[in-house]
């Protein structure tokens, strides 16, 4: 199974280390790309990842692809991936916070499967509580490989969409504002 990131920032870089570090995924199984091609060296460098020429490539190469951009980018990114998207039929996963799977499905075509994943800053150490959810494209092996992946940065649970918000506040700032501490 090849394992995509379209964005190799702070958030993909801890999940594809979790994922490797734990046996999850070979490096040579992922294949990354970014804007700044710095970063997808960086993740190449330390997993063996293969880097891809574009956004489209990743969702082309990909049968599970992670959506790993700032939101505000977001959209741009799925308007480019849609046809690769819609011609590879891979499970799209999302971790950009605050967007929503509607808005995820707009620009793709009705049967993409579509996971909405919410990580946290503990990543990074392999400590973090992830949730997602999903629209109804999504079976059940595609929650199973999710959780098993997302496995690799921490604990995981489903969870209603209504509930990120709240999910995003609990699980997102708590563990920030408790460093501030330390």
């Amino acid at each position: 199974m090849k394992i995509g990131f379209i964005g190799c920032g702070n958030m993909a870089s801890a999940i594809i280390n979790g994922i490797t570090a734990k046996g999850k995924v070979n490096g040579s199984d992922i294949v990354v790309y970014d804007i700044y091609a710095a970063a997808a060296k960086n993740i190449s460098k330390m997993c063996g990842a293969e880097i891809a020429s574009s956004e489209e490539m990743v969702a082309k190469k990909a049968d599970i692809v992670f959506l790993a951009v700032k939101p505000n980018v977001l959209s741009d990114v799925l308007k480019k991936i849609s046809s690769a998207v819609a011609e590879n039929k891979p499970l799209v996963v999302s971790i950009a916070a605050g967007k929503t799977i509607e808005f995820l499905s707009q620009p793709l075509e009705n049967d993409t499967r579509i996971i909405r994943v919410m990580p946290n800053i503990n990543a990074k150490v392999g400590e973090a509580i992830c949730a997602y959810c999903f629209n109804s494209n999504v079976t059940e092996a595609d929650k199973q490989s999710v959780e098993a992946l997302l496995d690799g940065i921490g604990k995981v649970m489903c969870l209603d969409e209504s509930a990120f918000p709240l999910f995003g506040v609990l699980g997102g700032c708590a563990p920030a504002f408790a460093y501030m501490f330390i």
